[in-house]
């Protein structure tokens, strides 16, 4: 199955409160991490503030899921459920 990545272009945020664009994102985001963990229940994603990347990884032995680090969150979860699903 292909997966798609969604970057909101409308990037408001008041008071806390997302724009509808950035709740899509998130919501989005929060899609995708869903079905890597219904996948893999140890996977999680870590932002790596000096590459200024994300890697997943596994909690019971820290061991990367994607071969490197990639620029985008999104990205990140959905190169782990390519590589997931193909196992």
């Amino acid at each position: 199955m292909s997966y798609k990545t969604y970057y909101a272009t409308d990037r408001r945020v008041y008071n806390g409160a997302l724009c509808s664009d950035m709740q899509r994102q998130q919501d989005h985001t929060n899609a995708l991490l869903a079905k890597l963990v219904e996948l893999e229940p140890d996977a999680f994603c870590t932002y790596f503030p000096q590459e200024d990347k994300w890697d997943v990884s596994r909690r019971s032995d820290y061991k990367s899921i994607i071969p490197s680090l990639i620029a985008g969150k999104q990205e990140a979860i959905i190169a782990a459920i390519e590589i997931l699903e193909d196992e």
